[in-house]
């Protein structure tokens, strides 16, 4: 697992994806007002159709949901159930889902376990289901994020960032916006 030392770079290296979760609210903000969609509602949609999936693809699951109330085809099995318990309770379930939706609502703390994430702290994906993996993860962003004086969720972003580009690829806003045209 990297070190909080290497966290850092990581973060200064991303410095500029600091306010993704900002500009995904704009974003959100612009859409739901467009489309009188509930964006407490569309939040918790976009969290949760987002696992295994790119950016964009997750906001197009999310919005053809909310037109339809149905998925896109190919919309994996867990992203289908995990719909299900929310239709059914209203909560939102997963350590990387529910975590999201908070960040996608403003929260500075949330801190965001994704595939990409484990590519930062170099260790397999797999490892966030155990509590004591997660735990370290979290001390080691807080430490990070402290010594850069920047909110948690701002430092998880830029480490998001830079691992994605570490891994040959460009990282995307959320930028549900620009989706808007398919949805008309």
């Amino acid at each position: 697992m990297r070190t909080t030392k290497r966290l850092i770079v990581l973060a200064r290296k991303g410095h500029r994806f600091r306010d993704w979760y900002k500009r995904a609210g704009h974003s959100i903000e612009y859409v739901c007002t467009f489309k009188q969609w509930d964006r407490e509602r569309f939040i918790d949609i976009l969290a949760i159709t987002s696992p295994r999936v790119a950016v964009r693809r997750c906001v197009r699951v999310a919005m053809h949901y909310m037109n339809t109330g149905r998925f896109l085809p190919a919309t994996i099995y867990g992203t289908r159930s995990a719909m299900a318990y929310y239709e059914a309770t209203g909560l939102i379930r997963g350590p990387k889902t529910q975590p999201f939706a908070a960040a996608l609502r403003g929260d500075p703390e949330a801190i965001v376990l994704d595939t990409w994430m484990a590519k930062a702290f170099e260790i397999d994906s797999a490892l966030f289901s155990r509590k004591a993996v997660r735990e370290e993860c979290f001390k080691r962003l807080r430490q990070a994020a402290k010594t850069l004086g920047w909110p948690v969720a701002e430092c998880q972003a830029a480490i998001w960032a830079a691992a994605v580009s570490e891994h040959g690829r460009h990282p995307k806003y959320l930028d549900a916006a620009d989706e808007l045209s398919l949805f008309d």
